[in-house]
């Protein structure tokens, strides 16, 4: 009966159904109380979950399916240090578990620990040669990292086994419009409508496309469909400003993540996005003042400390300017040409002109095409020669 009423989504009577059950069979009580927190993750009532949960495992420190049940949702809500700590917890219990070690590996990609996140999702990959969340996480992470085509092509090899799988083709599509490949994006998000009408990621990710094809209008109206203030998904927030970005008005952008800011001063990608267009505006010390803000509770977010370094050599800071670009390229969680550039720039800045090209030229092995870099080598060596 609770099951039924859990599927009809008429909680509270599930709930009921679910503690008499208790009262009935106390030999199941563990995994009956661990569907009671589900359930109320199911309802929405995060908070509720949450107490639930901690007062489940108060009682019952070994029942480790309250403990992952725990970290999945703390992953999901943002909270990345308390996943961390029950991720770690789970997997020090059982180092073996495929489970655990993959929920550690999530936790590990939300505190920013890429490489670490990497190398758990790599070993149950290649323990099973059937597992997807793992590959699904190491295609996502390589999408985060800018390597578009390797995400392509872990999100292929599983759906050369898993045709119709849509976490791959939504992960594919998303690849393919790194490189502007949107036809081949639109016929993946084409064949995900088709099993999920309503699937909102795939909506999104189409709207991306209308944008990136000079459709601005029709993509800003799915975004503005979707967009919440304050909500925890910001694909919404970033397609309208990517749409705002394409229209040149610079104001709305601004204006969109000054309201966000003001609803959770500390997230640390509202801050370092609100960061970056206030340097572009010139206004250093708002810029300074914002990232400064949010860093006190993030110390180590790569995209922070990214526009730490770029307010700092604004404000004429070099040295700490160029400490925070060499901490940002030792902890390899931004892609490396991101924060070998970084880097680069303030060397430039400071005229160390040698390093600056040194660097510059490891840049263009991989990047041989990027504008930026030709034309930053091209000014120094002219330089270097006067």
């Amino acid at each position: 009966a609770g099951e039924y009423f859990s599927r009809q989504r008429r909680f509270p009577e599930s709930r009921k159904q679910f503690e008499i059950a208790i009262e009935r069979a106390p030999a199941r009580r563990r995994e009956l109380q661990n569907r009671i927190g589900l359930q109320l993750i199911n309802s929405g009532d995060i908070t509720g979950a949450f107490e639930y949960l901690n007062q489940l495992l108060k009682k019952d420190p070994a029942n480790g399916e309250a403990l992952a049940i725990r970290a999945t949702l703390a992953i999901d809500t943002n909270r990345a240090e308390s996943a961390l700590t029950d991720s770690r917890q789970l997997s020090k219990s059982d180092p073996n578990n495929p489970q655990f070690g993959y929920l550690l590996g999530r936790a590990l990609a939300a505190n920013g620990d890429e490489a670490g996140a990497r190398g758990y999702f790599s070993r149950i990959a290649q323990g099973n040669p059937n597992d997807v969340a793992s590959r699904l996480e190491l295609a996502k992470l390589a999408l985060l990292s800018g390597s578009a085509n390797d995400s392509a092509r872990i999100a292929t090899e599983i759906l050369e086994k898993n045709p119709n799988q849509t976490d791959a083709l939504l992960i594919r599509s998303q690849a393919y419009t790194k490189p502007m490949e949107l036809e081949r994006a639109r016929a993946d998000l084409r064949l995900v409508l088709r099993q999920r009408p309503d699937s909102a990621a795939a909506l999104i990710q189409l709207a991306y496309t209308d944008a990136l094809s000079n459709r601005g209008q029709a993509a800003e109206k799915v975004f503005a469909s979707f967009y919440r203030p304050g909500q925890q998904n910001l694909r919404p927030l970033e397609g309208l400003i990517l749409v705002a970005k394409l229209e040149g008005k610079p104001q709305k952008v601004l204006a969109l993540l000054e309201q966000e800011i003001k609803l959770r001063p500390e997230q640390p990608q509202i801050a370092a996005m609100l960061a970056e267009e206030l340097l572009r505006k010139g206004d250093h010390p708002m810029a300074m003042q914002t990232v400064q803000r949010a860093i006190l509770k993030n110390p180590k977010e790569p995209g922070l400390l990214l526009a730490y370094s770029r307010a700092l050599s604004e404000a004429g800071k070099l040295e700490e300017a160029e400490k925070v670009a060499r901490e940002l390229l030792a902890q390899g969680k931004l892609t490396q040409s991101v924060c070998t550039a970084r880097l680069a720039e303030v060397l430039q800045l400071q005229g160390r002109n040698a390093e600056a090209i040194t660097l510059y030229r490891t840049l263009l092995k991989d990047e041989s095409q990027n504008v930026v870099f030709l034309n930053n080598l091209g000014f120094l060596i002219a330089e270097q020669k006067q």
